[in-house]
């Protein structure tokens, strides 16, 4: 294996999608592996980047635009340099992945 440690960052769902595929054939289950880390970095844009709240997100995808209102966000200045950030590290036979947006959070 030739990587031991990376740094990215994602800020649309096309790069979100293609970072989760790419870091996924570093995993022992892959489609797995793709499946878990595509949501999370979906989560972090939409969530932690751009505010979608969660009944929001509900009633996008009841009127089928939710892409199109996280491209619309995306758009915005406010957002323009926000991303989500990953971290990969081998660690003997473990491989470390964090990720984490632009919201500072909650308790």
């Amino acid at each position: 294996m030739l990587l031991d440690e990376g740094q990215f960052r994602v800020r649309t769902l096309r790069e979100a999608h293609a970072l989760a595929a790419g870091l996924s054939t570093l995993a022992v289950d892959p489609a797995s592996a793709a499946l878990g880390l595509v949501e999370l970095l979906i989560n972090g844009i939409e969530h932690g980047n751009l505010g979608v709240g969660f009944y929001d997100k509900a009633g996008l995808l009841a009127a089928d635009r939710w892409e199109q209102e996280v491209e619309a966000r995306l758009a915005l200045s406010e957002n323009a340099d926000k991303y989500v950030h990953a971290s990969v590290r081998r660690e003997d036979t473990r491989l470390r992945i964090s990720i984490r947006d632009c919201d500072p959070g909650f308790e």
